[in-house]
């Protein structure tokens, strides 16, 4: 967020803006993604590059810049009295307000906006009792919502809640030392833009008059913000006070009275860390280029309103910890996916007729909506009785009664005055006939007079277009081929006009307005008298019934809660008749899932398969089972070749459970999964050039951060061939070393991971994919620890994969195979197999035992390494000196 982007407004005939040097280079190629754009101008003896932006450029770039690119935005104006650059506006990506005036598509960019403020407060003399408050603003949804939590040094829970939480952007004080580096971590491992404000914007001594005024209290409760529970969190607060100064939401009275204030309950909800939506492909924010299957959130999107996809990806940020809710929700899924018919008339039927609800009650609170928001809303009202209708045609059980049919039977009593009185007052007939919105004439005797001058116009204008076609004979005029017409339409540029589609010839009666590809528009004198009088005539109709939209919109406003109510219905709705229609259109049924609770240490997977795998084109997905209980098998040592699908094991694993726990069907034959209550992730890496990480680097960050996290005895953690980015020694001594300080403080549901004292002292389940074979020893020394290779085969000399997960050891690599698979020079694949067989020489009976000795006695050392960070580090180094000294003694 250092950067920034300046531009320059400049006014002569029309508003144009000016970005120069680095600004308008970085503007041409990563957002208008051409350098043509790009100007040369000589000042000063030196050459500078700009560009110049219309106004629809402008929106076009500025949004960009914000929603995408994450920068800051400055606007200078030339003042006319000291003919110098004054900033005139800012925005950030949490906070646009100050550009509403030049942004057409303001509300657009405003709709997905969340701002988040979080403070870090610690005991003094204790570095573990670090308390960290944090405050959400959501707009869309007119919502605070507030917690407090411990955290470690470094402030791993932090980032798991901006992830899950995804604002657009983050404000904070001013740190230093520890926590300050700490912070910067965090923020360049998750890419949210972070701000630092000054210290009075925390200030919370007028924040209780504030919320008296933002907020909107429940009928019968005291309008006052300190009888709210949460008003106690006194740090978090501050952070409330943060935002509203921040994102100057005072200054709106729109804004008063409509602000609800919530507390966040982290722990209801699994945990996923930022490495989760990466590497398991949950979706992607930058989606351009990928198809549906891509991502779970594209397998699982078949929602029909915008409302059910936000909900969707919460749901997907934050699966559920509580068995009854998950239950409740598999249970609904049930239902709709035996029930066909009922499916296919809500998706097919219902559903596609509401609009964004939350979007438009967010513009009513704005007084920015007309007649065409108000019939919107009117619409998706009048629905009610027809879901209910299609909900009562089944069997409808408690739970679908309880979750919608109750509800919506209270919304329709809710809503009866509002459907009246836009019965009373919107003319539907001329709605139906001209798809324009206006209040019907017989609502007042001035409507009505010139409802009848707007008849009379119509009808002139039908003579007109009757003589146009009989008597000049247009058809011969424009010598059109048969088939071809003379259309008269009516559009906000030229009124009312011919179109026609084909070229006129040259004629002097006849005025072309426009020329299209498939014709022309044209007009007469006559025509263009009579068009200009019927646009004077609705300007008029339009001024006289303001008052009365202006008054629909202040009564449909007082309706705001119950179309909130309405839209979160309508987005649950939504979102679990997609889970249904994911289920039955996959290549083999999904199936619903044996939930259990938290603890019962069981995983059983019988015949799974990756979501996103068997959608591709052209794919075959061969299913596998995955079995861990506890006191049986709680670990898995998993080998076999390059591009045999661990990797791909792992996600699927991982994609499973979280399907299972926000209430989808699973890809199964079937599924036995106990709650888990954090997913952490190692999977893949790559270099990062603009961080000045190298691929190895990214491997130990990302393992150093599944490190720092405290976790609890219910946690799934997913690593895949960690340490392959440096030598065999090093990786080898970093995967053991790291198991051990991972066995001290991971627990229960563990996903490959190197270590036998999880077997040992945790009880976690594990798997482990790994190249180092001799991590497969461990099955001989812990009864739970069961080896399991990915199968592959030869077909003559020909590598086959067969991507079956079977017990046992895969003894060899398949390196070369796969080169050859991918075509390398034969030259090179024999060379390589000359020094596979030089280096196997190696593997002489007597060298073998010796090297087995020394590895067993080096692994008895681990035992005694001590637990704390700050040893394991010359620990690593002692142990991997010491196995090369041992190995090369031995070998020599």
């Amino acid at each position: 967020m250092e950067n920034k982007f300046y531009f320059a407004l400049r006014s002569f005939t029309a508003d144009f803006y000016v970005c120069i040097e680095q600004n308008a280079l970085y503007i041409a190629k990563e957002v208008l993604k051409s350098v043509s754009f790009l100007k040369k101008v000589e000042y000063e003896g030196d050459t500078l590059s700009y560009i110049t932006l219309n106004k629809l450029q402008f929106e076009h770039v500025v949004k960009e810049l914000l929603l995408v690119h994450q920068y800051r935005v400055e606007l200078f104006r030339l003042s006319n009295q000291t003919q110098s650059w004054e900033l005139c506006c800012k925005a950030t990506p949490g906070n646009v307000s100050e550009f509403e005036s030049i942004l057409g598509n303001y509300s657009e960019i405003e709709d997905v906006n969340r701002v988040v403020a979080f403070k870090i407060s610690v005991n003094v003399g204790s570095i573990s009792q670090i308390k960290v408050s944090l405050a959400c603003c959501e707009l869309l949804t007119h919502s605070f919502r507030v917690c407090e939590f411990v955290d470690n040094e470094h402030l791993s829970n932090l980032q798991c809640a901006l992830v899950q939480i995804a604002p657009r952007e983050c404000i904070t004080l001013a740190t230093t030392g520890w926590i300050s580096s700490a912070v910067d971590s965090v923020f360049r491992l998750i890419t949210i833009p972070l701000t630092i404000v000054k210290q009075n914007h925390f200030d919370s001594s007028d924040l209780r008059s504030l919320l008296d005024r933002l907020l909107k209290f429940k009928k019968g409760s005291a309008s006052r913000c300190d009888a709210l529970p949460e008003f106690n969190l006194q740090d978090a607060m501050q952070c409330v006070a943060a935002i509203v100064r921040y994102l100057k939401l005072m200054m709106d009275d729109c804004n008063m009275r409509q602000f609800n204030l919530e507390a966040i309950d982290l722990g209801q909800f699994l945990r996923l860390d930022y490495g989760c939506f990466d590497s398991l492909h949950l979706w992607k924010l930058n989606a351009s280029g990928l198809k549906s299957a891509d991502t779970l959130y594209g397998v699982l999107n078949h929602c029909q309103t915008a409302l059910g996809q936000r909900l969707l990806e919460q749901w997907l940020k934050m699966p559920l910890l509580n068995k009854n809710k998950i239950d409740e929700r598999l249970h609904i899924v049930g239902h709709f996916v035996s029930d066909k018919k009922l499916r296919c008339l809500i998706h097919q039927n219902i559903l596609t007729r509401f609009p964004d609800v939350h979007k438009i009650s967010k513009l009513l609170v704005k007084k920015r909506v007309g007649l065409c928001e108000i019939h919107k809303m009117y619409s998706a009202v009048v629905c009610i009785p027809a879901l209910l209708d299609a909900l009562s045609q089944s069997e409808v059980d408690s739970v679908i009664e309880e979750y919608f049919v109750a509800p919506l039977k209270v919304l329709i009593a809710d809503f009866d005055n509002f459907v009246q009185m836009v019965k009373a007052t919107l003319d539907f007939e001329h709605l139906t006939a001209t798809r324009e919105y206006r209040i019907k004439p017989q609502f007042d005797e001035s409507l009505s007079a010139l409802h009848e001058e707007i008849q009379r116009l119509e009808d002139n204008l039908a003579v007109k277009f009757a003589y146009a076609r009989k008597i000049i004979q247009m058809s011969q005029l424009l010598n059109l081929e048969k088939g071809k017409a003379v259309k008269m339409e009516w559009n906000k540029q030229y009124g009312y006009c011919f179109r026609s589609q084909q070229c006129l010839k040259n004629r002097r009666d006849i005025q072309i307005l426009d020329t299209l590809k498939g014709g022309i528009k044209f007009t007469d004198s006559r025509t263009s008298h009579l068009s200009d009088k019927m646009t004077e005539v609705k300007r008029k109709y339009g001024e006289l019934q303001k008052k009365t939209v202006d008054t629909m919109v202040e009564v449909t406003a007082g309706y705001l809660e119950p179309f909130k109510h309405f839209g979160n219905l309508i987005a649950s709705l939504d979102v679990l008749v997609s889970f249904a229609v994911a289920a039955v259109n996959a290549p083999i049924p999904y199936v619903k899932p044996n939930i259990l609770d938290k603890g019962c240490g069981e995983i059983d997977i019988t015949d799974g398969r990756h979501p996103c795998l068997e959608l591709q084109p052209d794919v075959s997905c061969i299913s596998n089972s995955l079995r861990l209980r506890k006191g049986d098998t709680e670990m898995i040592v998993l080998t076999g070749p390059n591009m045999g699908g661990k990797s791909t094991y792992l996600r699927q694993a991982a994609v499973i459970v979280i399907m299972a726990q926000i209430g989808s069907f699973v890809p199964a034959k079937k599924a036995s999964i106990s709650l888990v209550d954090s997913i952490l992730t190692r999977i893949g890496a790559s270099d990062n050039q603009y961080k000045g990480l190298s691929t190895f680097m990214t491997e130990m960050i990302e393992a150093a951060s599944i490190l720092k996290v405290v976790a609890k005895s219910d946690s799934l953690i997913l690593i895949d061939e960690l340490g392959r980015g440096t030598s065999t020694f090093d990786g080898l001594g970093l995967s053991w070393a790291i198991a051990r300080c991972v066995c001290v403080v991971l627990p229960q549901f563990v996903y490959f991971v190197h270590c036998r004292d999880i077997a040992n002292r945790v009880h976690a389940f594990c798997l482990f994919a790994s190249h180092f074979l001799e991590l497969t020893m461990l099955a001989d020394e812990i009864d739970v620890v069961k080896n399991y290779y990915m199968r592959a085969t030869f077909a003559g000399d020909q590598l086959v994969l067969l991507y079956q997960v079977l017990p046992g050891i895969c003894d060899r690599s398949f390196g070369i195979n796969v080169a050859r698979m991918v075509d390398f020079p034969e030259e090179v694949l024999q060379d390589a197999r000359d020094e596979e067989e030089r280096l196997e020489s190696f593997r002489l009976d007597e060298n073998g035992r010796k090297v087995l000795n020394i590895f067993l006695l080096l692994k008895e050392k681990l035992s005694t390494a001590a637990d704390s960070s700050g040893d394991l580090l010359p620990y690593v180094r002692q142990i991997t000196k010491e196995l090369e000294k041992r190995l090369s003694t031995s070998i020599a």
